[in-house]
């Protein structure tokens, strides 16, 4: 959502919507529909009278955030914070099964006999 009057640039960015509409054309070949832009949120606005006097009309860019890290990135971070994950849950779980196989051996140990 873009509220004219309270919008910044996070908002701004997250209306973007990536890709086009791919152009239309007959059996023939001649062009019914070009090719379309997906983000028609970001150009509706800035196609407003008012755009220019907007305070984002100085900032804001056409397009994702140019500050966002790209697919790639996102993906490397996602891969890092799985494997910690695992190795989190690697340790956790060697540490269980060291506790319940001491605590088994503990028990087992028979008490001295008496004289």
């Amino acid at each position: 959502m873009f509220v004219w009057d309270s919008a910044d640039l996070d908002d701004w960015y997250d209306i973007y919507i990536p890709g086009e509409w791919p152009e239309v054309r007959s059996d023939s070949g001649v062009l019914q529909r070009p090719a379309r832009s997906k983000n028609v949120f970001q150009e509706r606005i800035m196609s407003a009278a008012n755009w220019p006097e907007h305070p984002l009309a100085a900032i804001a860019k056409l397009g994702p955030d140019p500050e966002a890290p790209s697919p790639e990135e996102l993906e490397r971070r996602r891969e890092a914070e799985l494997k910690e994950y695992q190795a989190r849950n690697v340790k956790a779980l060697k540490e269980a099964v060291g506790r319940a196989i001491r605590g088994a051996r503990s028990s087992n140990k028979r008490p001295p006999k008496s004289p």
